[in-house]
This record gives C-alpha cells, structure tokens and sequence, in this order.
C-alpha cells in the first residue's frame, strides 16, 4: 500500500503511531521505545520542547526539517519503503 502524507494527519491511526515512534526516536529508548538510531544518523539532540512539538503536530510538515527526515525514514522502514 503507497503511504501519502494525508495519512499522517492528526486524528488518523497513523498520527499517533508515528508520533510515539519518533518519541522513541530522540528518546533513544529511554523512555522504553524502539530506537533505529535515526536520531544519531541526523545529529538529533532532544530538548525540552522536543515533546510538546511531535505531540503537537497536526501533519507531517509540521515538524521540524530534521524531525521530518527522521519521522519519513521511520514509515520507508515499517511501512512503505518507497515513502
């Protein structure tokens, strides 16, 4: 199934599932989620603020570029490879 970025909007299942997997992401498996190692491949630091904006975005353009990067190369892994 070709994956659109109309699928990642808030409210659908893939919003949520993503927003927990980029957590896991910059969280580097502190918090007890899976972690690629995308964070360390882009040069991602968490913040403070590093929550509050994956948890609040509303579509994947939301995010920050380098959040974007990463969020697109976690569903070319698990879901679409050609994303």
């Amino acid at each position: 199934m070709k994956m659109h970025k109309e699928d990642f909007n808030a409210g659908s299942p893939y919003s949520s599932w993503l927003k927990e997997e980029l957590l896991g992401e910059v969280y580097n498996s502190s918090m007890g989620f899976k972690s690629r190692g995308l964070a360390e491949k882009y040069g991602y630091h968490a913040d403070e603020e590093t929550e509050s904006v994956i948890m609040g975005i509303q579509k994947i353009d939301d995010l920050p570029e380098i959040l974007k990067k990463i969020a697109e190369d976690i569903i070319r892994m698990e879901l679409d490879e050609n994303y």
